[in-house]
């Protein structure tokens, strides 16, 4: 059996290690808001489960994207955006612009790690490719 060596790209580990130092700064400054008796989505609203899980499963898919990048990504992602959209969507309640810009910062570290995800499985694909 054929093992391959490859040597990834440099700008490939600049997206990886940029992704994670920026994930773990921003899961941090998230479980710290969230401990906080003003950004506390329990003292908000303390019947609406969606939104606590929402706010919850943003810094945990940035943890899991440490270990796998694809999952915790779209993980992180995913919930970022419902999120947004749930609060667009809610009557009676007006968010300021500048919320909804540092909903939108907090994508960054999903948006890389999906982009690292991305171009390793293909210098993976192009690696076996050449091989054969």
């Amino acid at each position: 059996m054929e093992t391959i060596i490859q040597k990834k790209p440099i700008w490939l580990s600049i997206i990886r290690w940029s992704s994670r130092i920026i994930a773990v700064l921003f899961a941090i400054i998230l479980f710290f808001l969230y401990t906080t008796e003003d950004m506390n989505p329990l003292s908000i609203n303390p019947q609406n489960y969606f939104f606590q899980a929402l706010w919850v499963l943003i810094p945990t898919g940035y943890l899991i994207g440490l270990w796998k990048e694809g999952l915790g990504g779209l993980i992180s992602l995913v919930s970022i955006l419902t999120l947004i959209i749930l609060l667009l969507m809610r009557e009676g309640h007006y968010y300021s612009f500048y919320f909804y810009l540092i909903l939108i910062i907090f994508t960054i570290p999903s948006i890389l790690y999906l982009l690292y995800w991305y171009f390793n499985r293909k210098t993976i694909v192009e690696a076996i490719s050449t091989v054969n």
